[in-house]
């Protein structure tokens, strides 16, 4: 599963803030570098969000050859849509693809690879759900949920915090293979007027089975509304 390690890392450069804009929106959709895939640009900000940010990054590894990337959508209020991506070799890729094998195998993913990965740059973050799903046209996939420790890219200042403090944030994430790509989705709903109550902490409970249906809806949706090249 090395060949996956880099997609967790990615997703650490989202929450601490990634370059300017690589790809390109063109009519109502993100298009990533190459064409990888493409997206339509959410309808971000939702009220009462008054900026709407579009991040994202793209290389190529100079020895492999292999492409990998993210964009992600945010706004104000702490609402996050991101797709994450890299390209893998053809023979690892192969066996992937297996029915058998690869849902296995993202949950090894999961567990040896991503969230160690988290857990070394946001301490304490830990899985509030884990399930596998077949999406609407047979593709296998992972479902899960994060806490996140001062994961959001929200700060909350106050005179107990005069430097500021990043939110705690609860992240829903859906992984499958595409040809010969991992892709990886995330949904976050971070709330300032939370924090602006005095509630910085995640809520340290397990999500209720509607809250997972609907984060499971929601990232079923994005994934239908891909474009693959």
């Amino acid at each position: 599963m090395a060949i996956l390690r880099s997609v967790s890392f990615l997703w650490i450069l989202l929450l601490a803030g990634c370059g300017s804009l690589v790809g390109k929106v063109s009519g109502g959709r993100y298009v990533a570098p190459d064409g990888v895939f493409s997206v339509p640009v959410p309808r971000l900000p939702l009220p009462p969000a008054e900026r709407f940010y579009i991040e994202d990054s793209a290389r190529t590894d100079p020895r492999s050859g292999v492409r990998s990337g993210n964009v992600s959508f945010s706004d104000t209020l702490g609402r996050v849509r991101s797709v994450a991506y890299e390209e893998a070799a053809e023979e690892i890729i192969g066996r992937l693809l297996e029915p058998a094998r690869v849902q296995d195998a993202l949950s090894a993913f999961l567990q040896t690879i991503f969230l160690p990965e988290f857990q070394r740059h946001f301490p304490g973050t830990r899985v509030l759900n884990e399930s596998r799903m077949t999406l609407r046209d047979g593709v296998p996939a992972l479902f899960f949920v994060l806490e996140i420790p001062e994961g959001s890219p929200l700060v909350f200042r106050d005179t107990e915090y005069p430097e500021g403090r990043r939110l705690d944030s609860t992240r829903a994430f859906l992984v499958f293979i595409h040809d010969d790509t991992v892709f990886t989705l995330t949904w976050a709903d971070d709330d300032i007027k939370a924090a602006r109550e005095g509630k910085l902490a995640a809520s340290h409970r397990t999500p209720s089975a509607e809250e997972v249906e609907n984060w499971k809806g929601a990232l079923s949706g994005l994934y239908e509304s891909m474009l693959f090249r």
